[in-house]
């Protein structure tokens, strides 16, 4: 089950580490930076801003990094209610870990020159191809296409969601919805740690670009649990 109050502290934790990591990649790498200055142009040419540029992508970075971990959230969810075959981040137990290890691998035995910037570039391309799932990975809108992190720090988010319990060895954030609301569960937690990590960034205001809101993530009514698996609506691996 969903510990809320521990898991959006810990996601604040990831957002202001992805905006730290995300700025100095911005200063350091001028091809990374220049995309984000012609579309802060853009903007100062319509007087949609007044804003100076550091400014406006401090505030840019914020909605990437609160991008890039909500899709992260996104995926676990899936992975932890058998929504999708494939692990690629995490799963209920040590083996779910296991087994998404093993897909990272694959991935970088056929990319030998990426980092995991591009590997969970790779998941959520891989999980926006999955029905019912384009809107909220919707590359014109969602701002995580706008800027990647660097390798280190993608390495360190794709760990982050692998933190195991000591005792029991099970990751320490666990999405599973026994009652099978998942829309509605899935709805709270996304919403709640987009406001919660809004309040705490204080005078920075968090504007993140409209993406699909989980009323548009279809969902069966609740089955019940002795229904094989097989028979429960999902996202078939035959979509990947």
């Amino acid at each position: 089950m969903i510990d809320s109050k521990e898991l959006l502290e810990d996601l604040q934790r990831e957002v202001t580490t992805l905006e730290d990591d995300l700025r100095s990649r911005c200063d350091a790498e001028p091809t990374v930076d220049a995309p984000l200055k012609t579309r802060y142009d853009e903007a100062r040419a319509r007087n949609r801003t007044a804003l100076t540029y550091k400014a406006w992508r401090e505030e840019e970075l914020t909605n990437v990094a609160v991008a890039w971990v909500l899709a992260c959230v996104f995926v676990r969810f899936l992975e932890d209610n058998g929504l999708i075959d494939t692990l690629h981040l995490a799963g209920t137990d040590a083996a779910g870990v296991v087994r998404a290890r093993d897909q990272q691998i694959v991935f970088f035995r056929e990319h030998p020159l990426s980092t995991e910037r591009e590997y969970l570039e790779h998941v959520f391309t891989v999980t926006a191809a999955l029905p019912s799932m384009a809107e909220f990975f919707d590359r014109r809108h969602n701002p995580l296409w706008s800027v990647g992190p660097t390798g280190d720090a993608s390495a360190a988010l794709v760990n982050f969601w692998r933190r195991a319990d000591p005792e029991t060895g099970r990751p320490v954030h666990d999405f599973a919805d026994p009652d099978q609301y998942h829309s509605r569960l899935l709805g709270m937690i996304l919403a709640g740690a987009k406001n919660t990590i809004s309040k705490n960034l204080g005078s920075r205001t968090l504007q993140l670009r409209e993406v699909a809101t989980p009323t548009s993530f279809h969902q069966p009514r609740p089955v019940d649990p002795a229904t094989p698996r097989h028979h429960r609506h999902r996202c078939s691996k035959d979509a990947y």
